[in-house]
């Protein structure tokens, strides 16, 4: 689909918008779309690069959890390390989130040159509505999957709260993609519903 008008409109004059079929997508659509142009810079944003990228390439690895039981659905998993070991490889930049995950990726990749952690710009502004809480809280922020390990965190807040005289919240924000069946008992186990 194309992009929404009020994305688009936000988008510079020389914007180009190309609409290449999913299925494929990796493997045929991509790599015939470069014969026609190819770009000075591929972003690979989501852990995979095509085999043919006749460019510069810079990688991003947002995590190696590729544990069998979180990715059942469609036998991503696999794919997903396979992907992820052909960036770590073949791209010119790797940039990752953690200087864990740095480390992680030197030993299983023997990747040496990788940026970590991401930032933010200054520019970058806050934009809507400024969230405000009465209660000081903690906020996790990533998905939701049991590779988390999020119903631990729920345990370890619920025992924080029976030790602190202050009233804490905690949000969850986060993909339910994979969503950890879990979760939900944690919570209730721990009577923070």
């Amino acid at each position: 689909d194309n992009l929404p008008k009020e994305i688009s409109r936000e988008l510079p004059l020389h914007f180009i918008q190309k609409k290449i079929h999913r299925k494929g997508f990796m493997k045929f659509g991509l790599p015939l779309a470069f014969l026609g142009k190819k770009p000075d810079v591929f972003l690979a944003l989501s852990q995979v690069m095509p085999l043919y990228h006749p460019f510069k390439t810079i990688g991003f690895i947002h995590g190696l959890d590729f544990v069998p039981e979180y990715h059942t659905v469609d036998n991503s998993m696999s794919s997903l390390e396979k992907n992820t070991r052909y960036l770590a490889k073949h791209a010119r930049e790797l940039i990752t989130t953690s200087r864990f995950l740095v480390s992680q990726i030197k030993e299983r990749y023997k990747r040496e040159s990788i940026v970590a952690p991401l930032g933010v710009a200054s520019f970058f502004t806050p934009e809507g509505e400024i969230f405000l809480h009465t209660n000081p809280y903690f906020l996790f922020v990533g998905s939701l999957k049991p590779s988390k390990n999020i119903p631990t965190l729920i345990r370890a807040f619920s025992q924080f709260l029976k030790t602190s005289e202050t009233l804490y919240d905690l949000f969850l924000i986060g993909s339910s993609q994979w969503l950890d069946p879990e979760i939900e008992k944690a919570i209730v186990e721990g009577e923070l519903s």
